[in-house]
Parts: C-alpha cells; structure tokens; sequence
C-alpha cells in the first residue's frame, strides 16, 4: 500500500495518506521529497497488473495531506509505458524524469519528461 505518514517532531502521527488508486493492483517503490511551496510530491511505481512493468505515476499533496493532483505518462506497463529511473525535484519546483519506454517489441528507448509544480506536464520525448 502506498501510505505517506506526517510525523511531529516528537514522533506524533500528524497525518496520513493512502495513496492507492482505482486502475492499480500493485505498488511500490514510493519516493517523497518536500516541494517549495511547503507541499510533497510523491514518486509511485503503480502497476495495471502486477505481471507487467510500472507506470510512473507522481502525487502532489498540501501540507495537510490532501492531494492536490495525480498524474501518471501513461501506458499499461507493456509498450509505449514510460518508466522513470531518475526523479528529481528542480530548484524552482518543477520535476525532471529520464528513464526508457518500450515503443516495439524488445526495442528500449529513452524516454525524458519534465512537469511543473502544478502537474502541467511541460515535455515528453520518446525514443530519443
């Protein structure tokens, strides 16, 4: 289960998060970093079906823990699923992913992405 906990610095559970979805068996891997405006994002490997590859699916939450939105780059885990191997939160809040995506059977690409603060995803190239 992907669960995001807020904690006090005393150790006092301030809030918590699931963060499954409809659409998804399996999860895992889940990365957090705290955004500039005081938010989190979250980095989710959701899968379809737990028999295929991973969809990289990102979560914005306040720092109350409401989501704010849920994105993912699409794709089932078989062809044309971007997989991101390398996230990371740029300094003015926008996110940068690279990884691959299969576009034919048995032939891996390169796949890069870069999001704003606010889900808009800004770039997608496949197969570069």
């Amino acid at each position: 289960i992907p669960l995001i906990v807020k904690l006090s610095p005393a150790g006092k559970l301030l809030w918590e998060k699931d963060l499954r979805k409809k659409g998804f068996m399996d999860y895992e891997g889940a990365s957090l970093a705290q955004a500039p405006d005081g938010g989190y994002l979250a980095y989710i490997l959701s899968y379809v079906h737990p028999g295929r590859g991973a969809t990289s699916r990102i979560v914005k939450l306040d720092t109350q823990g409401k989501i704010l939105w849920d994105k993912n780059f699409g794709g089932d885990g078989r062809l044309n699923t971007p997989f991101a191997q390398d996230v990371r939160l740029l300094p003015q809040g926008n996110l940068s992913l690279k990884g691959h995506v299969y576009l034919k059977k048995g032939v891996m690409s390169a796949w890069s992405a870069e999001m704003d603060g606010h889900g808009k995803i800004l770039s997608d190239q496949r197969g570069r």
